[in-house]
């Protein structure tokens, strides 16, 4: 089943906040935003029009919370929502964002964290730095497609391994490996496993909960969460040009085989107002292209995981982006309710859908549009992140009950509705469908699915 995953996503992809910058070089941070009246030429028909939306199918937050049982106990013929999470904050309004790590980061202190007492963190040669000018393939001059477009800083200790490393990038991106894949190749990634069991920290992890690691020693689920949080607070949180907290929102114990298991931390970043930044359509692409080459804004991804195959032994963890909030535009404005979203939702999906899902509402990073480069409808994530404007909407997230992504078989897709505007779309494997595809894409997944079980 592992395989037909990749096999599928493989076919179906096609107000100033700007601080001083003792460690990161100044023309990486902030990003420079670039306009242009260019778009690519639009490629889809005409659009599905929005949902009409009444003035008693909107609310504030507080009135939202206050009707959240009853719209819970709504009844839809095709879909069943079983809970739903409002953040406990007063507003909601579409803000500007700055892409970008804080100015101030050093990457010492995490590659101390990782290697420190093992490694000389302190020799010059295991850092390497490249800067935005800097070829990418550096047996051609730079240029356009031949610019590495942003600044990055990398400690490797260990010549014959690469990915034993700690890693940052001016847009915020953290990446690192403890044990690197040498040590131990079969653990190196948990997507290399199938089965797992799949606790949701909205409840209280049992006491005695544990499992025995990769490396035979036994390590309490709850012991594990509070080390990961702990490391998320003290390496990852003073990257952030604001202050964000992460928190362990599900924890799989991955079989990793022999009877010993991993921990997958599927993490969540949340604001110092505590709304939570929903990871959108994911790490793994740029955005929707569709909408790209359309000039329209788009859903962009934002990821945040970590994976211990040993006892306090950080396998890898990985953070996309960082970025910090700008002043809203405008005031925030009453949004849809749960009850709305779950109509639009199911008034676009077949008679026969039948599944049951958990709703969120939470903010998704959407880039504002994506530059033109003439006749070429190139990109690259260097210009996405670092050329491109971008905005917090709030939306409502709708994802399967037990969903994970650690557990590729389990996973039948995740819808997301606009709650300013009630634009909805649903992202299945890599692919993101407007309402009116929906129907049909389902379909398409199931008589799939069926072909390679």
């Amino acid at each position: 089943m592992k395989k037909f995953f990749v096999f599928l996503i493989c076919a179906l992809t096609l107000t100033s906040c700007a601080k001083s910058a003792p460690q990161v070089p100044l023309h990486t941070f902030p990003a420079v935003s670039v306009t242009t009246s260019e778009t690519y030429p639009a490629t889809e028909a005409e659009p599905i029009p929005l949902p009409e939306i009444a003035q008693d199918e909107r609310g504030g937050l507080s009135e939202i919370r206050e009707n959240l049982e009853d719209d819970l106990a709504e009844k839809y013929p095709n879909i069943e929502i079983i809970s739903a999470r409002i953040p406990d904050c007063e507003e909601m309004p579409i803000t500007p964002i700055r892409i970008g790590i804080d100015p101030g980061y050093d990457l010492k202190p995490l590659a101390d964290r990782l290697f420190g007492g093992e490694y000389d963190t302190d020799d010059p040669s295991l850092y390497t730095e490249k800067f935005p000018d800097d070829p990418i393939d550096k047996s051609r001059p730079a240029g356009k497609d031949n610019r590495v477009g942003i600044y990055i800083k990398v400690f490797t200790p260990d010549e014959n391994d690469p990915n034993m490393l700690a890693i940052m990038h001016s847009t915020g991106h953290l990446r690192g490996s403890q044990t690197g894949y040498l040590k131990n190749k079969t653990a190196y990634s948990p997507y290399a496993f199938d089965d797992c069991v799949l606790y949701d920290l909205k409840d209280p992890l049992p006491d005695d909960l544990e499992y025995t690691m990769g490396d035979g020693e036994s390590w309490r689920a709850g012991e594990a969460v509070k080390y990961i949080e702990e490391f998320f607070a003290d390496y990852v949180t003073p990257s952030d040009p604001d202050k964000f907290s992460y928190h362990v929102k599900r924890l799989a114990a991955v079989d990793i085989g022999e009877s010993k298991f991993g921990y997958f931390f599927e993490m969540e970043a949340r604001d110092e107002k505590g709304r939570a930044i929903d990871k959108g359509s994911g790490a793994a692409d740029i955005g929707n292209y569709r909408k790209m080459s359309e000039g329209k804004p788009f859903m962009t991804g934002f990821e945040v995981y970590a994976w211990c195959a040993g006892k306090e032994s950080i396998s890898t963890f990985s953070r996309s982006i960082s970025f910090e909030e700008c002043e809203p535009e405008e005031p925030g404005e009453e949004l849809i309710t749960l009850k709305k979203a779950a109509e639009i939702i199911s008034k676009n999906l077949p008679d026969d859908f039948g599944k049951r899902y958990e709703a969120e509402l939470n903010y998704v990073i959407f880039c504002k549009g994506y530059p033109a480069s003439g006749d070429d409808p190139s990109y690259s994530s260097a210009v996405l992140w670092t050329q491109c404007d971008f905005e917090l909407r709030p939306m409502w997230v709708f994802r399967k009950e037990a969903a994970s992504p650690i557990d590729q078989n389990n996973f039948d897709g995740e819808f997301f509705v606009d709650a300013t505007t009630g634009e909805m779309c649903m992202r299945i494997l890599n692919q993101e469908l407007g309402a009116g595809e929906i129907k049909e894409g389902i379909e398409m997944y199931g008589r799939i699915k069926e072909d390679f079980p």
